[in-house]
């Protein structure tokens, strides 16, 4: 790190904090996060994250600009295809700016995202470059096929979808239910099932592929 910097000086550190100085992936004004509760919708609702925990700023060595969300509760991954939310299993959470403070200062251009997940060995670090949002209501098949037809798009998997979670409200995501990821599993009696997000709180279920329409985003890897 070239420098680091308190929560409540996090523009040294070239973070953009005034009030709508931030475009999001469709271009509306935002303000940057500074806590974990600004994230997303129902980030309180989790337990294992402290809502009111803020971030902290650094300037990388190659001078990316670095808004950083440490969670000290992180929780280890989950075994089966049970129900479990999915954002605590998130130690660490960036919103990096490769500008710093000179514009667009905008989601998809300059600023993006890294997740980084589970409290062991076994960690996995994800940076998903979102596509495109709310594509469409749609079963998995579909949902695979929409995003394969936008060139170069995939369906993201469940650690990317993530990290979509995390960045919702820069990214525009709509508190809307359940959304497809890519990862799917087998039920004993042989029924494929894909894992998906309920984007109110995180909410990670393995839903099964012909179960009904979800909602579909795409990302670029």
């Amino acid at each position: 790190m070239v420098k680091t910097c308190k929560n409540d000086d996090l523009k040294a550190c070239g973070i953009e904090t005034d009030t709508n100085k931030i475009l999001s992936f469709h271009k509306a004004k935002r303000t940057m996060p500074k806590k974990w509760i600004d994230l997303a919708w129902g980030v309180s609702a989790n337990g294992a994250i402290d809502t009111n925990a803020k971030s902290y700023g650094f300037i990388s060595p190659d001078g990316f600009a670095v808004n950083l969300f440490y969670n000290k509760n992180c929780q280890a991954e989950t075994e089966g295809l049970g129900g479990y939310p999915m954002a605590p299993k998130v130690c660490v959470f960036a919103i990096y700016d490769m500008n710093g403070l000179r514009k667009p200062n905008q989601v998809g251009k300059d600023i993006g995202f890294v997740s980084v997940f589970f409290p062991t060995e076994r960690s996995i670090a994800v940076a998903p470059e979102v596509y495109k949002t709310e594509v469409k209501n749609a079963l998995f098949e579909e949902a695979q096929e929409i995003c394969g037809n936008l060139g170069g798009a995939t369906l993201p998997n469940i650690y990317e979808l993530t990290s979509l979670y995390l960045s919702g409200y820069l990214h525009d995501m709509v508190s809307n239910g359940n959304n497809w990821s890519s990862t799917t599993g087998v039920y004993a009696n042989g029924d494929e099932c894909a894992r998906t997000i309920h984007f109110n709180w995180s909410y990670s279920e393995c839903v099964r592929v012909k179960s009904g329409g979800r909602a579909v985003s795409c990302v670029k890897r």
